[in-house]
């Protein structure tokens, strides 16, 4: 079994070194477009101003509304955001204790009164107001769930805002999804890592799969900086003269297509998932005699 587990440390070292530039690519498209700033205001949005479910992401900085616009403009929410050049200035997370402050803030119930009382109870007096904006409902029935307990409405103001969180974070969560497969396709094309290919090199040489196998048990133990890390399975790849990148006068096989997008399905588990299975396998290798210095089965 030891042919098995070389061929399948080198699958697993080269899905690696592709994963950790497909992560980097997608983290970089995401600050540059400020991805989780925009998805915290669509979620903002939809929290404070029913029936404005169809904002979309790259829209939501432009939507503008008062109630939106003084959420923003809170020092609370202020101080969340990023003065550094390149960086949005609003903020990519807030957490549910300030959400909590700021909407008790923004419909001026902070300054109805001076006891907890007082401020609940004007808070129930919201639930007459005509017109009233969804955060001020919420206010309303959360006021008279508490019990006169200002700490109570507090959480649960803070338990309505974590529950739309989930939501964008499941959004956020698909789109990275969607763009890690994107990007490894598109990486894979690039640097033509066609997983075929590689595949049948790795079969038709164990020699070559038992010479990958061991230079990956070489990697580090954590996987600590991604761009050492890149540098160090690189070497590895080319060493073992792994079949990566073009060369002149280059025929394409028929399945390279196939290939690309196997590689960029690969690629979307992430480098920790093959980082994780890389460490598994090298530990189980490690754990019997090498398989590099057995007879290997004739393919």
């Amino acid at each position: 079994m030891g042919w098995l587990l070389n061929f399948v440390i080198g699958m697993s070292a080269i899905y690696l070194f592709v994963s950790l530039f497909v992560t980097t690519i997608q983290e970089l498209i995401a600050q540059v477009l400020a991805l989780r700033a925009r998805y915290l205001r669509v979620g903002i949005v939809k929290l404070l101003e029913r029936g404005k479910s169809d904002i979309g992401v790259l829209g939501a900085r432009s939507f503008r509304t008062p109630l939106i616009d003084e959420f923003y403009r809170n020092p609370l929410v202020q101080a969340l955001g990023s003065s550094r050049p390149g960086r949005t200035a609003e903020p990519s997370y807030i957490s549910r204790e300030t959400f909590a402050s700021v909407a008790l803030q923004i419909t001026d119930l902070m300054e109805k009164g001076t006891t907890p009382e007082q401020i609940l109870a004007f808070a129930e007096t919201l639930k007459g107001k005509a017109n009233k904006t969804p955060l001020e409902y919420a206010i309303a029935t959360f006021a008279g769930e508490a019990g006169g307990n200002l700490k109570k409405l507090q959480a649960r103001l803070g338990d309505w805002f974590d529950e739309s969180m989930e939501r964008v974070g499941g959004a956020y969560k698909r789109w990275t999804q969607v763009a890690t497969i994107i990007i490894g396709i598109g990486f894979a094309a690039a640097l033509n890592v066609d997983s075929i290919a590689i595949l049948q090199s790795l079969l038709a040489s164990p020699q070559q799969a038992a010479a990958l196998a061991d230079l990956a048990a070489k990697l580090p133990q954590e996987l600590g900086t991604d761009a050492a890390l890149r540098n160090q399975l690189l070497a590895a790849l080319e060493q073992a003269q792994i079949p990566l990148g073009w060369k002149s006068g280059q025929s394409l096989p028929s399945s390279f297509l196939i290939g690309w997008i196997l590689t960029g399905l690969a690629a979307s588990l992430g480098s920790a998932f093959w980082f994780d299975t890389l460490k598994r396998f090298v530990s189980i290798r490690s754990s019997g005699d090498n398989p590099s210095n057995k007879t290997s089965p004739k393919t």
